[in-house]
């Protein structure tokens, strides 16, 4: 999935979000407010609100990183380390645990 067609995606849910949740305060309110001024801002209120909301998730999802290949056992990256040059660690993938260039982990903790 490219990243224009996501960032599409969660432009639209959060249109989508906004006039449904707008749309069904507007008549849920109805018997409550009597004004129609009065509702309609309550009611584009809670829209704007909860397509926040939308948004927000929206924009995390449409801008993470694809998984270019993901293996058994590892969170989108190959899980593979590579040195790439001395002392120096190259991960594929989200690192989840200790990333160290030490040899020994004694030798670190006495430094």
């Amino acid at each position: 999935m490219s990243q224009l067609f996501r960032w599409c995606s969660a432009g639209l849910v959060t249109v989508t979000v906004f006039g449904a949740v707008t749309g069904i305060c507007v008549l849920s309110l109805r018997p409550m407010v009597h004004s129609g001024a009065d509702r309609w801002v309550i009611a584009s209120a809670l829209g704007v609100a909860v397509a926040a909301l939308a948004a927000t998730w929206g924009a995390s999802w449409a801008a993470r990183d694809r998984p270019q290949d993901a293996g058994p056992g590892s969170s989108g990256g190959s899980g593979r380390s590579v040195q790439a040059a001395s002392g120096g660690i190259a991960i594929g993938g989200d690192n989840l645990g200790i990333a160290s260039t030490s040899r020994n982990t004694q030798e670190a903790e006495d430094q």
